[in-house]
């Protein structure tokens, strides 16, 4: 069989990059199984930048690479906002315009990964496939149809994407983007009839709202969820964006209409001193009675956003946080729910509150469709 690269390294999320040193020292140091790992001679809690250094970094700003990935206008700006604030520290940075063919870029990675998850999956002498989530069926049979040459393929698109990035690492130090995690459908897949075969849909977003909603729409995704939730009472959980869809509507970009399950309208966070948009970080949900909070003392929980519900004081309102602003951050009403802020990145508090929505099965076996919304799977 053939090597398959490394596709990615172990990260790290903290609150504070003084947080972030602590991590980083707790993990450097070199093992021979991980070629990536490196000594050093000194620590990042104690490390300084004299100035002198600061002034020959120069930073390439690949922003959404032409176009050819979409991100939140805000997430945009604010890493702009950032880098114009370096670029004051006499730190040069250029706004590029790459020659990265990002088609082929995806397309070899998503090869690797398929098949480097067949492989792992077979290792586990898992008696039955078919028990495991559906993403990951997907990606085992994905995988499974990987051939030897589809390597060698995936190979040479990855060896030209190298030379392409290191052709411009020859004139600079760093090359920043933005990034987002999503789980790689094809963009061709179309999965609308097969929501009445699960008992939980859970319908996460990252992105704008207004693109999000036209791309169900168009794929017939908008009719099979109402047909789901509404009909055969499926369970719901919206995450996000994906809350955001189950309001009326939403005034993002130039606004759209919404699924429609509560009539609250997903409106602009207000901007002002001391309040930067994107709302960003762990904050604070004030509840009411809800099972999705079930055995939580603490009800903190990641936000990264800049639209939010505004609230109509329905008794479906079970959760509202405060950003020198009040907005709706949890709806629940019989089999429907959805939350602002991000429960999988939410520490022990978001595994709880997951728990607490999957145990609402009335099914011995949970089956899970994400449907995947981002807009960059153009």
């Amino acid at each position: 069989q053939k090597d398959i690269p490394i596709l990615t390294t172990p990260g790290f999320l903290s609150r504070t990059p003084d947080d972030m040193t602590i991590i980083l020292d707790s993990v450097t140091g070199k093992n021979n199984l991980d070629p990536y790992s490196l000594e050093l001679k000194s620590n990042f809690q104690n490390f300084e930048i004299k100035d002198s250094e600061i002034k020959n970094i120069k930073i390439g700003w690949l922003s959404d690479i032409n176009s050819n990935y979409k991100f939140e206008n805000e997430i945009l700006e604010i890493c702009e906002k950032k880098l114009s604030e370096l670029n004051k520290q006499n730190i040069k940075i250029d706004f590029l315009k790459s020659d990265i063919n990002t088609d082929e870029l995806w397309d070899s990675w998503l090869t690797f990964r398929s098949r480097s998850i067949f492989m792992d999956i077979g290792s586990m002498s898992i008696k039955d496939i078919n028990e495991m989530t559906f993403q990951a069926i997907w990606e085992y049979n994905r995988g499974k149809d990987v051939k030897d040459n589809d390597i060698d393929i995936a190979l040479e698109k990855r060896k030209k994407s190298i030379n392409d990035i290191n052709q411009i690492f020859k004139d600079y130090d760093f090359l920043a983007l933005p990034s987002a995690q999503v789980f790689p459908f094809k963009k061709e897949l179309n999965y609308p009839e097969k929501i009445n075969d699960f008992s939980h849909i859970i319908l996460p977003g990252v992105g704008s709202a207004r693109e999000a909603y036209n791309r169900l729409e168009k794929s017939g995704f908008v009719e099979s969820i109402k047909e789901a939730v509404l009909e055969k009472e499926r369970k719901i959980l919206g995450i996000c964006v994906g809350m955001q869809l189950m309001g009326s509507s939403t005034e993002e970009d130039g606004g759209s209409k919404g699924i429609g399950f509560f009539k609250n309208k997903v409106l602009k966070l207000k901007e002002s001193v001391g309040i930067k948009l994107p709302h960003v970080g762990f904050n604070n949900v004030q509840t009411n009675e809800s099972v999705l909070f079930d055995g939580l003392k603490q009800k903190d929980f990641y936000f990264v956003h800049s639209y939010a519900m505004e609230s109509t004081s329905g008794d479906y309102e079970a959760g509202i946080t405060d950003y020198k602003q009040k907005f709706v951050s949890v709806v629940e009403r019989e089999n429907i729910f959805g939350t602002q802020f991000h429960p999988e990145i939410s520490q022990k508090n978001g595994l709880i509150l997951l728990d607490n929505f999957f145990k609402k099965c009335r099914k011995k076996e949970l089956y899970l469709l994400y449907i995947m919304i981002r807009a960059s799977l153009t």
